[in-house]
Parts: structure tokens; C-alpha cells; sequence
């Protein structure tokens, strides 16, 4: 019977039959198809970790009050060394807002009234706005 199969297998498709019988399906073809499967798995999986690391960094970035167009930028490997990033990018940020804003107040200082009268002293203003 087996030798039937076999020379059926050569006049069907021109293919010797595999061992399990079926003509056609060179050995091997089952393991490259697993192997290219299990690659495929692989990639999906890695793109899946990708977009779980770009949602849990726009949530941080937000937390820090930072844009969340930063996120392409400040991404690394993993979440603990994409924090370790926004949180030196958030402190250099803030150094810098915080001498700019210095910088600005050192500036001159706002010139005060006519000299005529104190700040405090309304009713001298009053009295001259109504003269």
C-alpha cells in the first residue's frame, strides 16, 4: 500500500511522498514555517513592548509637565532608563527657566511716581486728583 501512495505521489504533483505519506511537503517545510512563525511572534511582540514604553513615557512626560512631543526623543531601551532621562531633562529645564527669570528681575528696577507723595498715602492722592 505504502508503494501505492508513494507512486501516486510521483504522478500527482512529481513530488516523492514524505514519510508520513503526504506528497508534496518537502521535510523540513514544517520547521521553517514554525521558525518564521515564531519570528513573527517575536517582532510583534517587540513592537508591542515599543508602543507600551511610548504610552508609559508620554504619561510621564506629562506628570513632569513636559510636552509629550518629547517622547520620540527621550525614549531608550526600557522604562527606568527613559525616566532616568526625563527627570535630568526636566532639572536642566527648570535651571534654565529659573536663571532666565532671574536674569530678567536683575534688570532695572520699575521707577516709582512724581516723588510728590508716598505709595501709601491715598488720601494725598485723592486730594490732588480732585484739586
Amino acid at each position: 500500500m505504502d508503494e501505492e501512495l508513494n507512486e501516486k505521489a510521483v504522478e500527482g504533483d512529481g513530488l516523492p511522498a514524505t514519510e508520513d505519506g503526504i506528497a508534496g511537503n518537502p521535510a523540513g517545510f514544517e520547521e521553517q514555517s514554525i521558525e518564521a512563525q515564531r519570528q513573527e511572534l517575536e517582532k510583534e511582540r517587540q513592537q508591542l513592548r515599543l508602543e507600551y514604553l511610548r504610552l508609559d513615557t508620554i504619561q510621564f512626560l506629562k506628570e513632569c509637565e513636559l510636552p509629550e512631543t518629547l517622547a520620540g526623543h527621550v525614549m531608550a531601551d526600557d522604562f527606568e532608563k527613559t525616566k532616568k532621562i526625563i527627570l535630568e531633562l526636566k532639572a536642566a529645564f527648570d535651571n534654565a527657566v529659573q536663571q532666565q527669570v532671574v536674569k530678567r528681575l536683575a534688570g532695572k528696577s520699575p521707577r516709582g511716581g512724581n516723588g510728590d507723595f508716598s505709595n501709601n498715602d491715598l488720601t494725598g492722592q485723592v486730594r490732588r486728583a480732585l484739586a
